[in-house]
């Protein structure tokens, strides 16, 4: 398959069409590349991202009343399909994240049920 090739060629990075490719002679390149090719044959890549979000929802001041606090984190994992076997292998989901604590708001005239919400 790679008989054609005049030099090996590297995995250099990805941009909004797919994979960019940059000339190298070195044979670490080619293995890289040749399995990437591979991989792109005999093997369906798809990636998976989950969105957890976190609302912390203030209530009972009125015009005061603070706004909501919102932050998001993220967890992505990426699944393989062999195109003859259709065996799927799936990666690790990302590292761990976690929400950091939040500190209840300071309103005049008002005292919160809680001092602050804890990392989670």
């Amino acid at each position: 398959m790679f008989d054609k090739l005049d030099k090996p060629f590297v995995l250099f990075g990805e941009n909004h069409r797919g994979y960019d490719f940059v000339d190298t002679d070195n044979q670490t390149a080619e293995k890289i590349a040749t399995q990437y090719a591979l991989d792109r044959l005999y093997k369906r890549i798809i990636f998976i991202r989950i969105d957890i979000n976190e609302t912390i929802h203030y209530q009972g001041a009125g015009n005061q009343t603070p706004a909501d606090h919102t932050a998001s984190v993220n967890f992505t994992r990426r699944v393989s399909t062999d195109a003859v076997t259709g065996v799927k292998t799936y990666d690790p989901w990302s590292a761990d994240q976690s929400f950091a604590a939040v500190k209840s708001p300071e309103v005049k005239g008002y005292t919160p049920d809680q001092a602050q919400i804890d990392k989670q």
